[in-house]
């Protein structure tokens, strides 16, 4: 719908309500599209292979735009919230007509109670920075912590 607005502007049907602007990205030219989108809401709807490229991921880490991507693919290549990652859970049919409406939920809680987590030993891959930084929060707190020096080391 967003498309066809952005397209077909008021002919389209769709009425828009946003203090920000928003636009649709897809396609082979997904870098053209996006090169003059400042300070916008970019929607990339599912089907879109370059959303877990490598230059996906540099490009948008590089702009001021908030991204909404709709996908099943995975997203190693982008930093994000898994307070942000969100289901579409189909409800309402009638008979065997398709769902009358969809309902948005969180994956994942708001808060997960950590109260009661205590680990009695941490162990790091590395025997470097990630093995110091941990070590240092580990002794204030009275946690052991171990190195398994990298991951060559097997037992």
């Amino acid at each position: 719908m967003i498309r066809e607005h952005q397209n077909l502007g008021v002919e389209s049907g769709v009425e828009l309500f946003c203090e920000k602007e928003c636009t649709v990205v897809e396609g082979n030219g997904w870098e053209k599209q996006l090169s003059d989108v400042r300070q916008s809401i970019v929607f990339v709807d599912e089907g879109n292979r370059f959303v877990s490229s490598v230059e996906f991921a540099r490009f948008i880490q590089g702009t001021d735009n908030y991204y909404v991507l709709v996908t099943r693919e995975r997203l190693s290549t982008l930093p994000y919230s898994v307070e942000e990652i969100y289901g579409i859970r189909s409800s309402g049919k009638y008979g065997g007509l398709k769902p009358l409406y969809h309902e948005m939920y969180q994956l994942y809680a708001d808060k997960v109670d950590t109260s009661e987590l205590r680990p009695k030993k941490v162990v790091t891959e590395d025997s470097n920075a990630g093995y110091q930084f941990f070590a240092s929060v580990c002794s204030e707190t009275g946690i052991e912590c171990v190195s398994a020096a990298g991951k060559k080391r097997r037992k």
